[in-house]
């Protein structure tokens, strides 16, 4: 039987026991395309903008446009702090304003407040959306960062935060496989994780671009499933009471593999799966146009992994840390400048109990980005013991995880057979 696990490792820049999560809401990621053939954007915030201005507004015209805000929760007691979230200043690139609810900035995004009622979020936060358009063949070809700076209060104190932010990815030519996105949704009457035997887990997979969804009718695209796990890529495919991919209506269209169900026998703890969308059909297929990650936990298992984290490979003393159901990629934890953990999983029982083996399991550990399966490439390989199995733990340090004064989140992924 596998056995695998995951953390996330992020770094506290301000010194603060605040974690904040920057966020973009709507349809599409924050990323724009420039084509120099036609002198136009993609999307074309502006164009959507206007449109806004001269017609009227609407939630579909709303969600064409990324609208950005912070999340922000307190690590020591886990209250989400939101609500008292202040923002006092939004930078772009080098250039950087007060906060002003209403106002614009840097030609480009509109400072919303969190009682706005034409542009606000549901939720109420203070959110920057985008009204210009960013990318530029000639001036702009590089990568953009929005960064906010405020406050925010827990445990009745103010707490100050700076230049936590998001990239804008910026594409100076628009090619055939910019501008997509895949998307995985659970149904309504389904459930994210597995905690029954007896009850699998359902992903519908769509396909958008440029904030529509795409009808196969007139564009031809399917899917492919793969188990990304650790460090291979396995493909998925129809497997009697493990795997069943089929093809459903959703949403008016009916794409090709659209429905991957998923059942307790085929999730050993957790599951992280990757879902590729290909131009054409299975029997003629293109070019790869777009790819989405969900992580799957199988919490009916018989075995969960517990990590402890402590400060010296003896593990004196340590801090224990198991994935709950509300973290998709396992837990977190969060290092302090100069800071370096050691982590150690081990395979505990459905009490919490360690489980006792006649051979003491052995890890393999891999370093990936918690949105996708790429290798952080720029960690030193000793960190997590040359990604090598027939360890007993791993470690990782605060400049693995903040560069350049930037929060740069690792997720430490182990595997072990039993």
């Amino acid at each position: 039987m596998n056995i695998s696990a995951g953390i996330v490792i992020e770094g506290v820049i301000d010194g603060t026991t605040i974690g904040y999560q920057v966020v973009v809401h709507g349809d599409r990621p924050l990323e724009q395309s420039y084509n120099s053939n036609t002198g136009k954007c993609s999307p074309d915030w502006a164009a959507i903008w206007q449109d806004i201005k001269d017609n009227g507004v609407s939630s579909e015209k709303l969600n064409r446009l990324p609208r950005v805000y912070i999340k922000a929760r307190d690590l020591t007691s886990g209250e989400d702090v939101t609500d008292s979230l202040v923002i006092a200043k939004v930078k772009y690139n080098d250039a950087e304003v007060a906060w002003n609810d209403g106002g614009t900035a840097f030609d480009i995004i509109r400072m919303v407040g969190k009682n706005d009622a034409s542009y606000g979020l549901p939720f109420g936060v203070p959110c920057a959306m985008f009204i210009g358009n960013p990318a530029d063949s000639q001036n702009n070809p590089d990568n953009d960062r929005i960064t906010f700076s405020g406050t925010v209060v827990a445990n009745g104190a103010q707490v100050s935060f700076s230049d936590i932010g998001k990239d804008v990815k910026i594409y100076p030519e628009l090619s055939a496989n910019t501008g997509y996105l895949v998307t995985l949704k659970v149904p309504d009457d389904g459930d994210s994780y597995i905690y029954d035997k007896k009850v699998s887990t359902i992903r519908v997979a769509k396909l958008w671009h440029d904030h529509e969804l795409i009808d196969p009718a007139k564009t031809p695209h399917f899917f492919r499933y793969y188990d990304i796990t650790g460090s291979g890529d396995t493909p998925l495919a129809d497997t009697a009471g493990r795997i069943a991919i089929t093809t459903v209506a959703d949403g008016g269209i009916t794409a090709t593999s659209n429905k991957i169900e998923i059942f307790p026998d085929a999730v050993d703890s957790m599951m992280t799966l990757r879902c590729d969308a290909y131009a054409g059909t299975p029997e003629n297929p293109g070019e790869l146009l777009a790819s989405a990650i969900n992580v799957i936990y199988d919490l009916s298992d018989e075995y969960q992994v517990q990590w402890t984290l402590a400060d010296n490979a003896s593990f004196s003393s340590g801090q224990e840390m198991t994935s709950s159901n509300d973290l998709s990629e396992g837990p977190r934890f969060m290092l302090r400048k100069g800071m370096r953990k050691y982590l150690r999983p081990t395979i505990v029982d459905k009490s919490g109990e360690a489980v006792v083996f006649e051979n003491t399991p052995t890890w393999t550990f891999n370093a990936d980005s918690p949105d996708g399966n790429t290798a952080i490439s720029d960690m030193t390989d000793t960190n997590i013991n040359n990604h090598t199995a027939g360890q007993a733990y791993c470690f990782i340090q605060y400049s693995d995880v903040v560069k350049d004064n930037r929060r740069r989140p690792v997720k430490i992924h182990a595997q072990t057979t039993i």
